[in-house]
């Protein structure tokens, strides 16, 4: 299996120390902890978001630790997607131009193939119907779902994903 990230001797302030550790393609990760115990930090530090104090983070042969800030941000924007606990989205975009806003601004010629893809995700998380809907108009879960589609609508190389699981279990509508 080809190796996806590799994080060797990550470390930030008093939060993180010393962390290694490699994921290759096709593996799924949790990170799990207490709060307060990192988790957020390390994601920041492995996205390119925030900058570690040492160590070093490869995403498949680039070293993000090497690159000045808009060469990580074109890296996020072109290999990367998130879910953040807060999700941001934009209140006056409907459900599926926020699912394909990030992907439209990578490469605005693709934007119908992109809407296309979002609502076959929509469908297969049980929110195709709510792609006209503003963000005011839908459960929890189902803009949580929105944002996990969101990660995939621009056939982005690789994910990392931040996801807070309670609101998961505490969405009311049975599909998670």
């Amino acid at each position: 299996m080809k190796e996806l990230l590799k994080v060797k001797q990550l470390g930030k302030a008093d939060i993180l120390r010393d962390i290694s550790f490699e994921i290759r393609e096709g593996e799924m990760v949790a990170v799990m902890g207490p709060s307060g115990s990192g988790k957020s930090t390390l994601l920041y530090n492995v996205s390119g978001m925030d900058d570690p104090d040492t160590g070093e983070v490869m995403l498949g042969d680039t070293l993000i630790t090497g690159l000045n800030e808009d060469e990580k941000a074109e890296l996020r924007l072109k290999r990367m997607g998130f879910v953040f606990q807060n999700m941001n989205v934009l209140e006056n975009l409907n459900i599926i131009d926020n699912i394909v806003l990030p992907a439209v601004h990578a490469d605005r010629k693709r934007k119908k193939e992109y809407c296309e893809k979002a609502m076959e995700l929509m469908e297969g998380f049980h929110i195709g119907d709510l792609a006209e809907r503003k963000v005011s108009e839908v459960s929890g879960g189902q803009l949580q779902r929105a944002c996990i589609c969101r990660t995939d609508s621009s056939y982005r190389s690789n994910r990392v994903i931040s996801e807070n699981q309670q609101r998961w279990n505490n969405d009311t509508d049975g599909h998670t």
